[in-house]
């Protein structure tokens, strides 16, 4: 059993085994400017997306309520469940999932403050301190900002992948078609179609920073190695981690990837591949109804790799966790489905990253 940033899990899901207590601290103050700015940028690309279908296709929004079963089995069994299903996290889980959060909130900092670690709340909260940033990056053609770093108390080496923050990537990630993946790849090499904006920004640190990024990972034997990142980065995070499981099978035991907000990345041939590479940890967090994972929409040809975590409300402001079914489609994944919700003003609002922290430390803990 590997001692490291998720220790022993089933095939989806995470058992931490480094105590660190939870702490609910404020938003992080540098990341604010640069996020909420995407979050205004969004709502006005949503506001053109939902007019110009002129409410002809179903986004399949997921519903606030419904009642699932809840679990009997403890996370990190090895049963593996046909159906939605309310999980519930000890301390150390939850605190796992909380951590990603941060790492890919501290993207959005400027590249100095991400270097010193010196980033806010997004770098001070206790579940982060101490992390050693070794490379940050902020390349153009494509435009992908990240970084790379160690944090010794996790036991985990780590990169993160920036969001999406202009207008004009948002209306990318919405209506680039789907190509080859990997890029330039032909016959058999071809492991399905990914969105054409979002392979190519994968490609990029892939091939730059990728031989980093693994060294790292070989020096410090007993860590595991996370990928992350929110929204954008989150799309990118999922197609790093294809080539990075093809390219160095001998990592995927201890190779998690826990995303935020992600939109789509591919069709469902490469939903499917992702899910065949059978990496530690694989989970894509969701909050309440945000608009973002439901994008680019299925009739487009769009698949989800497995599997969604759903942040869900319930009566009187409480929150819950909701494993979702083995399925790369909306439907098949159990969680409750709606039509065209209020897209612009919740669908917006649940994308914020800070939201998400500010959810999952409300989740109620098991004992």
């Amino acid at each position: 059993m590997l001692a490291g940033f998720f220790g022993a899990v089933s095939s989806h899901l995470l058992i931490a085994l480094v105590a660190t207590s939870l702490v609910v601290t404020p938003t992080n103050v540098y990341a604010a400017s640069a996020s909420s700015q995407g979050l205004v940028n969004l709502q006005k690309t949503i506001e053109s997306y939902v007019n110009s279908i002129n409410g002809t296709q179903n986004l399949d929004l997921p519903l606030k309520n419904k009642s699932l079963p809840s679990s009997k089995k403890p996370v990190g069994s090895s049963r593996q469940s046909d159906q939605a299903t309310v999980v519930n996290f000890n301390q150390d889980q939850l605190n796992n999932i909380i951590a990603a959060a941060y790492f890919s909130d501290a993207t959005y900092a400027d590249n100095s403050d991400i270097s010193n670690w010196t980033c806010g709340t997004a770098c001070s909260n206790p579940l982060v301190t101490g992390t050693n940033v070794t490379l940050v990056w902020n390349d153009q053609n494509p435009s992908t900002k990240g970084y790379i770093a160690k944090n010794d108390a996790r036991r985990v080496i780590l990169i993160a992948f920036e969001g999406s923050d202009t207008a004009e990537s948002w209306l990318d990630n919405l209506q680039v078609e789907l190509v080859r993946f990997p890029l330039r790849s032909t016959g058999s090499a071809t492991w399905g179609r990914a969105h054409e904006g979002f392979s190519e920004a994968a490609s990029l640190p892939y091939s730059e920073y990728k031989d980093q990024f693994v060294a790292l990972a070989n020096e410090n034997p007993g860590y595991d190695v996370l990928v992350t990142g929110h929204s954008r980065g989150a799309a990118i995070g999922q197609l790093f981690v294809a080539l990075l499981a093809n390219e160095y099978p001998e990592l995927k035991p201890r190779l998690n990837m826990i995303t935020f907000g992600q939109p789509r990345v591919g069709n469902e041939d490469l939903a499917q591949y992702i899910n065949r590479q059978g990496i530690k940890t694989a989970l894509r967090v969701v909050d309440q109804s945000d608009i973002v994972p439901h994008l680019p929409p299925e009739f487009l040809g769009y698949r989800h790799p497995n599997r969604e975590l759903w942040i869900r409300e319930r009566p009187r402001d409480k929150y819950e966790l909701v494993l979702c079914a083995l399925s790369t489609t909306d439907a098949g994944s159990g969680c409750p489905q709606a039509g065209q919700l209020d897209v612009v003003v919740n669908g917006v609002r649940d994308h914020s990253i800070d939201n998400y922290i500010k959810y999952l430390m409300e989740i109620p803990i098991s004992n």
